[in-house]
């Protein structure tokens, strides 16, 4: 099992683990204790990161709602009165595996960023990502949970989009000013953009939560086509010639 420690733009603290099924204990040696070391991590720190990973995986695995705290804890090991001094209740652990995910996709794209891949390439990565996310019966049952949270607490929803919607959007205005400054001559602010771009996908995932599965999703033919239009509109490539496609 690889285990990879790393800290997100916000300042949240994540382990993305290769061939996931089953946390360790703190004290097992599948997981580096130089690492955890190396990164000044302590107990409780990890015991987070084990009781994020386990819910994340149970939560797709058996639905939120069958999934109980004490299968977490089964799971990740440690004690109910550590998960709830750490999350305080099973939507604080929702609010914190959502998160999560948005902080691992925020560090992917990052990744593709700094080895210089277009914005294109860095965009249809994203929305392929996104895609699968709707397609897939599980997310869209978690994403039908969190909706439904949204709506009847007001409080969880101004949280949940705060941790989630609004630092994606942050993050992807960030790359849209980088590639500003790059020298991409952009057709809006790059906070514009970001909220046009994440709008297009957000529709699509929640459209099939709402409607169970019964709107019929994009292709990825459609995808590549809807990312190179956004790319055409914003500023970011040249429209298609006749010699080629879009650059």
């Amino acid at each position: 099992m690889i285990v990879h420690v790393r800290r997100c733009n916000n300042g949240y603290t994540i382990r993305v683990q290769a061939g996931f099924s089953k946390i360790s204990s703190p004290g097992d040696s599948s997981i580096s204790a130089g690492a955890d070391h190396d990164d000044g991590l302590g107990r409780l720190d990890r015991r987070r990161d084990a009781f994020i990973t386990c819910a994340d995986t149970l939560f797709l695995q058996q639905g939120f709602e069958r999934t109980t705290l004490a299968d977490v804890v089964d799971c990740a090991g440690g004690s109910l009165a550590t998960l709830y001094k750490l999350f305080g209740s099973k939507t604080g652990l929702l609010e914190s595996v959502m998160e999560h995910r948005a902080c691992a996709k925020e560090d992917r794209l990052q990744g593709l960023v700094d080895r210089g891949r277009t914005p294109i390439e860095v965009l249809e990565v994203l929305a392929r990502d996104l895609h699968e996310r709707f397609l897939d019966p599980a997310e869209v049952a978690l994403s039908r949970v969190v909706i439904a949270y949204s709506l009847e607490n007001p409080d969880f929803a101004r949280r949940f989009y705060g941790r989630t919607i609004a630092n994606a959007r942050a993050f992807l205005a960030r790359l849209f000013a980088r590639w500003q400054d790059e020298g991409h001559r952009l057709n809006t602010r790059p906070e514009m953009l970001a909220a046009i771009f994440l709008g297009m996908f957000i529709y699509d995932l929640h459209t099939q939560a709402i409607s169970h599965g019964a709107s019929i999703p994009a292709t990825g033919a459609d995808l590549t086509e809807k990312v190179r239009f956004f790319c055409i509109g914003a500023g970011l490539c040249q429209a298609p010639t006749a010699s080629g496609p879009a650059r």
